[in-house]
């Protein structure tokens, strides 16, 4: 069992939540941080019945005075997060060749600059223990672009390229940045349930030092 405070930012009814599952149950205080504050205060209860420590935050990933504020909340209640998590996404229809550039834009504040604007935030601490995670959830348009999801593609890609840099940055401070590049959507059984999948953030974040890498396909 581990322990430690464990920030998940963009909890919605499948990954999110069971990434939360995951980490809890592997001791881990949580707080859960989205826009939606009655969703996440529900899936908040939802864990803390199992006799897990879970915080719920309300927080825009676009604003960086959202992200500090609540940030600023977790320290106090929590104490600096060990491990970051990353999950939110937009998934919209739109041709690569429809895409204009204020759409784009929007697109990109949520999947890449709100999660520059949560590491920016959590680093500091990071780097004065000397240790820490940040996992992002990303996806497989990074690798092989949708002609149909055309912003969501350019957003894994940024994103996925922005966790690789982070990784290679930071692996000598003993800092842990990575993603999880989940490929198809989850199912409901089998090896590629919610569940299944959130067991792939885990693994990262318990790798040896020596032997990490930045991301897992699955």
């Amino acid at each position: 069992m581990s322990t430690g405070v464990c920030a998940i930012v963009g909890v919605g009814p499948a990954m999110g939540r069971a990434i939360a599952k995951t980490f809890a149950d592997e001791g881990l205080n949580l707080a859960l941080l989205a826009r939606d504050a009655n969703r996440i205060e529900q899936y908040a209860a939802e864990i803390r019945a199992s006799g897990a420590s879970v915080h719920a935050l309300s927080m825009d990933t676009t604003d960086r005075q959202s992200v500090e504020t609540a940030f600023g909340e977790v320290r106090a209640q929590l104490g600096e997060p060990d491990i970051l998590v990353y999950n939110p996404a937009v998934l919209k229809k739109e041709a690569p060749s429809e895409l204009e550039p204020d759409a784009l834009t929007e697109t990109l504040g949520i999947m890449l600059f709100g999660a520059m604007h949560c590491v920016r935030t959590v680093l500091p601490g990071m780097r004065r223990r000397g240790s820490g995670t940040i996992l992002f959830t990303g996806g497989g348009f990074a690798i092989d672009p949708s002609t149909t999801y055309g912003s969501h593609s350019i957003g894994k890609a940024a994103l996925r390229n922005y966790a690789h840099s982070l990784f290679l940055e930071l692996r000598d401070e003993g800092i842990h940045a990575g993603t999880v590049t989940i490929t198809r959507p989850v199912e409901e059984s089998g090896d590629r349930t919610a569940e299944a999948v959130a067991g792939r953030y885990l693994e990262l974040y318990k790798q040896d030092r020596a032997d990490w890498n930045w991301e897992i396909i699955k």
